[in-house]
């Protein structure tokens, strides 16, 4: 099951490099979803991002390669 995560504090540091990921959906699914993160008071990257740590975790991907 998948739960929301909270917001976290910003830090003042400046992140390691970010990359973006690109892919193809549906504009009704990226619609709903972005709505309900909306209403969660999320992102859609913020909870994309949280998605895929849960399932690498839950995978056995102990590390971030």
């Amino acid at each position: 099951m998948y739960m929301p995560v909270a917001k976290k504090a910003k830090s003042a540091e400046p992140k390691e490099s970010l990359n973006a990921f690109t892919f193809a959906v549906d504009k009704e699914l990226k619609d709903a979803f972005v709505n309900s993160c909306v209403s969660m008071d999320s992102t859609a990257s913020r909870e994309l991002r949280a998605f895929m740590r849960q399932y690498l975790a839950k995978n056995g991907q102990t590390k971030l390669l």
